[in-house]
């Protein structure tokens, strides 16, 4: 009959010294192993969501450009990084950018009120090597490209 774990007369009742600093140094390496990935994941997602807020920031320019018959500025700025719309008739709107993520250059961008525009290559990139684009034509059309993409 085995005796219970809290009884005075075990002998043998959970973890040794030994046992615990084993399975505490594997979860230190699994870790240590795991947290660049981590990162780098973070990195790409912080990255992504920017470039998605970019296309957000240009589709509503173009929509408010077309649906009130007004010329939109977007202009894309490091000092603070954020995108700025300004619709002809006031209406400001602000898109703050993550921390360390910039664009490669400050630019405006205008839609007319036919939603047509003077074509323009956005550059998101954060501090790594990661870049992402997105291309706007002279028709408004709105393209996104990753790291490695050439015109």
């Amino acid at each position: 009959m085995k005796t219970p774990c809290f009884s005075i007369y075990s002998r043998h009742c959970g973890l040794t010294l030994i046992e615990l600093i084993v399975t505490v140094a594997l979860v230190a390496i699994m870790a240590s192993i795991a947290a660049p990935g981590f990162r780098d994941m973070v990195e790409k997602a912080t990255l992504a969501r920017s470039q998605d807020l970019v296309v957000q920031a240009l589709k509503q320019a173009k929509r408010i450009a077309r649906s009130q018959g007004t010329m939109v500025k977007v202009t894309f700025s490091n000092t603070p990084t954020n995108i700025k719309l300004e619709p002809s008739n006031g209406d400001e709107v602000n898109y703050p950018i993550s921390d360390g993520i910039e664009f490669d250059a400050e630019a405006d961008i205008t839609f007319s009120s036919l939603g047509t525009t003077t074509p323009l290559q956005i550059q998101t990139k954060n501090g790594s090597s990661d870049s992402r684009y997105v291309d706007v034509t002279a028709s408004g059309q709105i393209a996104v490209h990753h790291a490695g993409y050439t015109n």
